[in-house]
């Protein structure tokens, strides 16, 4: 555990670089407090890592939404899952 600006953080981190453009820059800041950048970032990209290891199968994004905690998904019944599901679509 390490101690920053009086914040405990538990979970380990990689500091990186990277370019993004100016206007999706300006969006973020605009949006997103100073001192949670780091945290949108990283939700924007797990997002992303989701959306692509689960794009071949419904039921494979859906098992991944209801694990992951950071997305929230709605109350849904047994009936409507499986009709969407067989829809193709989430």
């Amino acid at each position: 555990m390490k101690r920053i600006n009086n914040f405990i953080h538990t979970m380990q981190t990689q500091r990186i670089t990277a370019s993004i453009p100016t206007t999706l820059y300006q969006q973020m800041d605009e949006l997103v407090a100073i001192g949670g950048r780091s945290k949108f970032v990283a939700r924007a990209i797990k997002k992303e890592i989701v959306r692509i290891q689960t794009q071949g199968s419904p039921l494979d994004h859906f098992t991944n939404m209801v694990n992951d905690q950071s997305i929230k998904i709605p109350n849904l019944t047994t009936t409507k899952i499986k009709e969407y599901i067989s829809r193709g679509r989430l």
